[in-house]
């Protein structure tokens, strides 16, 4: 390999051993027309997770950077980026499965246009089912949907539709706003020009962040059909519901801070108080309708209890 591969892969670990080694095993496999480096960060997994990056670490393709505590998932990039060497530098989440060649048809997807700053794989649920995984850049408007688990009840609605593109079959190639960050490669030239992933935000947005800074460098994001990636989305995040829904709203009243002002997160605050009192109503009054254990229901209810009393430090 080249001390200039084509493409460098970072895949930020937190508990998903077996994952992780599938995740690997399909990545190394997928350009097998480019020259490609694996940089694994892990946030301070388990002995199980260890035995595989030692596996996997006697590949001279791959490298790995072992952290003492949980980073979280822009700073562990960041980590990556900053000994990249690739031409492109994808975000690759290890509860993926790359199919086939789909790197090499990512990479000469961004070779065939000096346009395009970034490309995205169609997403394959666990079915193998195409997944509905772009969207517009979030506004106001759309948080009032998303909050107010109207995009839920109305998903083909105009307006809802919209954000969501829920009239795009995701079966053909286009430009868009914001694809799913569990699989999203960048020219690694634009990321030295708009900068690393912003490390406040520690899980979630930080994508959509980056997305926004591609479009305002005037540059497109491009949607790839023919490049296949199978996504068993939140696997890791799973582990941690409570936590991981407590930095989602974090970070989504941060993203609004950034890209629209103060008087637009304290917007979405407001929002966020209704929406958790929407949601922990329902949990309380519809929880056998919704199949919630007592037990499920009452972390569910403690953990927006918390994001709540957390609100002010948002």
């Amino acid at each position: 390999m080249s001390d200039e591969p084509d493409l460098t892969v970072s895949i930020v670990s937190y508990h998903v051993a077996e994952e992780l080694r599938d995740c690997l095993s399909s990545a190394l496999e997928a350009a097998p027309r480019h020259t490609m480096e694996v940089l694994v960060v892990d946030n301070a997994s388990g002995e199980a997770t260890q035995r595989v990056l030692d596996e996997f670490e006697k590949d001279p393709r791959v490298r790995c950077i072992r952290n003492a505590e949980n980073r979280g998932f822009a700073a562990a990039n960041n980590q990556a980026l900053r000994q990249a060497k690739g031409r492109y530098f994808m975000l690759l989440n290890p509860d993926c499965r790359v199919l086939d060649d789909a790197l090499s048809l990512l990479v000469e997807a961004m070779d065939s246009d000096s346009q395009v700053g970034a490309v995205a794989p169609q997403l394959l649920d666990e079915d193998g089912e195409v997944s509905a995984s772009c969207r517009q850049l979030p506004t106001l408007e759309s948080a009032f949907w998303q909050l107010s688990y109207m995009d839920k009840l109305f998903p083909n609605t105009p307006r809802i539709g919209d954000y969501l593109m829920s009239r795009f079959d995701h079966r053909s190639d286009r430009d868009v706003d914001q694809p799913q960050g569990a699989a999203l490669l960048f020219e690694r030239n634009l990321l030295s020009e708009i900068g690393e992933l912003d490390e406040r935000f520690f899980l979630y947005f930080e994508e959509v962040d980056w997305c926004r800074r591609v479009l305002g460098a005037g540059r497109r994001i491009r949607f790839l059909s023919s490049a296949k990636v199978q996504h068993l989305a939140g696997r890791s995040a799973d582990q941690v519901w409570g936590a991981a829904i407590h930095h989602f709203f974090e970070s989504m009243i941060r993203y609004y801070r950034k890209a629209h002002g103060p008087w637009s997160a304290n917007a979405v605050k407001t929002m966020v108080i209704g929406g958790a009192a929407l949601r922990m109503a329902a949990w309380t009054v519809m929880s056998k309708r919704l199949g919630l254990t007592p037990e499920v229901r009452r972390n569910r209810i403690q953990a927006f209890s918390k994001i709540l009393r957390d609100l002010k430090d948002f």
